[in-house]
This record gives C-alpha cells, sequence and structure tokens, in this order.
C-alpha cells in the first residue's frame, strides 16, 4: 500500500503546484481500461496508481508516442529494441506490441512494482520515468512529475 506519510508531503505541494502550473485534472470514474488496471495491480501498485502513471504519461492513449526516448502506448514504455528489463513478458515481438493496452499495463505494473520495491513511493514513481533519478538529487523537474502522478492517484482513489 501506498505510505500514507507521503500524502502528508504532497498536501503541501500540490496545491501550490497546481496553482503555479495551472494543472487541475480531475479524470472521470470510468475508462475501458479499470479491468486492465485491476487484473495488473499488487499491494505495492494499486490500480489507481497505474491510471494515475497512464494519465500522466498519455492522457490514456493506447497510441502514445514519444520519439524522444522512444517510448510507446498507455504508460510509455520505453523501447529501443535493446533495453534489457528483467520483468514476465519482455521484450515485446516488437514496439508495436507495447500499444496493446493489455500488454503496455502489464509491462508497466511491473517496472513500477519493482521501482517502488526496491526505491520506495517517491523515487519508485519518479525512477519510472527517468531512470537516473534513482540517487542523488531529483531535479525539480522529476518532483513534479512525482506530485502529478501522487495527486492524480489521490483523486481516482
Amino acid at each position: 500500500m501506498v505510505n500514507k506519510n507521503v500524502g502528508i508531503i504532497v498536501g503541501g505541494l500540490s496545491l501550490f503546484l497546481l496553482v503555479q502550473n495551472n494543472y487541475v485534472f480531475i479524470p472521470e470514474a470510468k475508462t475501458k481500461f479499470n479491468s486492465i488496471y485491476k487484473f495488473y495491480a499488487t499491494k505495492l501498485v494499486p490500480a489507481e496508481l497505474l491510471r494515475a502513471v497512464a494519465i500522466i504519461e498519455s492522457g490514456e492513449n493506447t497510441k502514445a508516442y514519444n520519439p524522444n526516448d522512444p517510448s510507446y502506448g498507455l504508460m510509455q514504455i520505453l523501447f529501443t529494441g535493446s533495453n534489457k528489463l528483467y520483468v514476465d513478458g519482455w521484450p515485446p515481438n516488437s514496439f508495436h506490441d507495447l500499444y496493446e493496452p493489455n500488454y503496455n499495463v502489464k509491462i508497466g505494473s511491473q517496472i513500477l512494482n519493482w521501482n517502488i520495491k526496491k526505491y520506495g513511493i517517491f523515487r519508485g514513481i519518479i525512477s519510472f520515468n527517468n531512470w537516473g533519478a534513482r540517487e542523488g538529487f531529483l531535479p525539480m523537474k522529476s518532483v513534479k512529475y512525482f506530485l502529478k502522478v501522487y495527486i492524480t492517484y489521490i483523486r481516482l482513489r
């Protein structure tokens, strides 16, 4: 379960972030992917957290693509063809597999679960978006990413 102490930290910073960036996002309670999020939820990564990441990463767009990484699908899974993830079902046959919601959330859930187990909720969520943020100083961009995901998660609960 997500650490409740993080909620205290987020509470103080979230209003500042929301006002500063005019970031107000209240997602609809239902999505066609709810059953997928629930299926791949774990003790450390509830369905609402999976959905929050998907909302922030892609706006729940199954065809989302970021050419800078490159990353694909709902949870924007990085795929260069040579990256090695030690998760069940990796690697895909091709990057096209990452556009399939069921596969994308399955891989994303395993990555997020591993990150949170290894680094805790704060760095675990940040590391999903920025692998280099596992240790050391965190840039404000990474903190803002965490806040966006965590605030969305709180709203979905």
